[in-house]
């Protein structure tokens, strides 16, 4: 099995961090949420679970940084996110 670190999020919401159009945010939401559902995180087969939080971490921190209008808080979120990126690896098929 080949796993590599999921380059492509990291680069998505990297840039989203950096946006302030409002149209490439919204477009920049909908690859990010394309990407997650097609993204299968490395996780050990007795705790399958964690591919599904974090998903869904990812998917809430994004929503909650266009809800909240792009707020530092959510920023801080966004950061975090990045970072447990960075320490994941996701299965190559």
């Amino acid at each position: 099995m080949k796993t590599e670190k999921p380059t492509i999020l990291i680069s998505l919401i990297s840039e989203i961090l950096s946006e302030t159009d409002k149209h490439k945010i919204g477009s920049l939401y909908l690859k990010i949420y394309e990407e997650v559902l097609k993204t299968e995180f490395l996780h050990d087969n007795n705790l399958p679970f964690y591919g599904l939080v974090y998903k869904h971490f990812i998917r809430l921190g994004v929503k909650n940084f266009i809800d909240s209008g792009q707020s530092n808080d959510s920023k801080v979120i966004l950061r975090d996110v990045l970072n447990v990126l960075d320490s994941c690896l996701i299965v190559v098929r």
